[in-house]
């Protein structure tokens, strides 16, 4: 690729908390936007009517700025669903006016549902803007299907999310066996409150289990739902993490558990595989494609806290096993999910995707 030839990303900010935020941080930790030459604009830091308003004005100010003043070859947006959607519409519809390419990167595990509330208009602007994209990236093929059930002529591409593996699978400590960790947004969604049923059943068998929760959101309601369990002697909400903190976290938990309703394509079951953890999660999203259940831990149904108990307890009880899939688990990202295949992968999407 000629260096005077730049690609544009967007999305939302290298410093926020959230799924897009984690696989940015990744590509550019990676180094894939100085080997692509690539802008990164920030269009999304956090709530707020005023300050996204002045985030956006940041934005726009320096998206057409980047298309008039360089040779710009690519647009690469990312998208969650609602608000995140139309932001990234705006950008792909003077992306569309400039002449230049873009693809646009779904990451909502409710961008289906998303898309169903709609009306009429609002669903042909949607299939408009997704029809015109150069390629729509897919985190997974269900998602692929998903998404072409919307337009069956869609130019749909499958690129999951990457994470760094370690060389070597790090050595499981026995005495974390107990310590089960959730990580990401905390909200009903995310089925915590299903968890905290299912810890009542887990703790008159493993009474020193411990649940550590990771992550940013409705902290109030969650908390105050963790005493009325009583289970509030053995679940600590650590806040959001990154870096080495949740290198650290990671490294020390002994399960990782993720009783999500909805998702599309989890980092963080991927950052805990990678860490030779075994998994319990829903069947929901891309989760049953990552994980295979019996192999690199145990798949439930969404919104069942007795079932989600029943394989927390099986693997408390059978350490040996859990390892065995922690290793299984480790295996099976480091040859498909790292750093340098995906990466590779993007490559040839940017490749084949680009204007001359």
């Amino acid at each position: 690729m000629s260096m005077t030839s730049r690609i544009v990303m967007v999305g939302d900010s290298l410093d926020a908390p959230g799924g897009i935020s984690s696989v940015l941080r990744t590509y550019r930790d990676a180094g894939v936007f100085s080997a692509w030459n690539i802008v990164f604009i920030s269009n999304y830091e956090g709530p707020g009517l005023l300050r996204q308003l002045l985030v956006m004005f940041r934005a726009m100010t320096s998206y057409v700025y980047s298309l008039t003043a360089f040779r710009v070859s690519l647009v690469h947006i990312h998208s969650a669903s609602r608000g995140s959607f139309w932001r990234a519409a705006i950008f792909a519809s003077i992306a569309r006016l400039f002449r230049i390419p873009y693809l646009i990167h779904v990451h909502s595990g409710e961008f289906i549902v998303f898309f169903e509330g709609l009306g009429a208009s609002g669903k042909n602007i949607v299939r408009n803007i997704l029809r015109e994209a150069a390629g729509v990236i897919c985190l997974s093929p269900s998602w692929e299907i998903k998404l072409r059930a919307i337009l069956p002529d869609l130019k749909t591409i499958v690129l999951p999310n990457p994470v760094f593996v370690p060389p070597a699978e790090p050595a499981r400590d026995a005495s974390c066996e107990s310590y089960l960790l959730f990580l990401g947004r905390i909200n009903e969604k995310k089925g915590l409150y299903d968890l905290f049923s299912a810890m009542k059943n887990i703790l008159k068998y493993f009474p020193n289990t411990r649940l550590v929760i990771a992550g940013g959101g409705e902290l109030d309601s969650m908390s105050k739902a963790v005493v009325q369990h009583g289970i509030d002697a053995n679940v600590s909400f650590i806040g959001w993490v990154s870096g080495e903190e949740k290198e650290r976290c990671v490294e020390g938990a002994g399960i990782m558990v993720l009783p999500s309703h909805f998702e599309a394509f989890p980092v963080s079951i991927l950052e805990a595989m990678a860490y030779g953890k075994p998994v319990v999660a829903t069947k929901v999203g891309a989760i049953p494609e990552i994980v295979s259940d019996g192999v690199h831990g145990y798949l439930v149904p969404p919104r069942d806290p007795s079932a989600l108990a029943d394989a927390l307890i099986r693997l408390l009880s059978k350490p040996e096993i859990a390892s065995e899939m922690g290793a299984s688990a480790y295996a099976h990202v480091k040859q498909n999910y790292s750093v340098p295949r995906v990466m590779g992968m993007l490559g040839d999407i940017y490749e084949k995707s680009r204007r001359d």
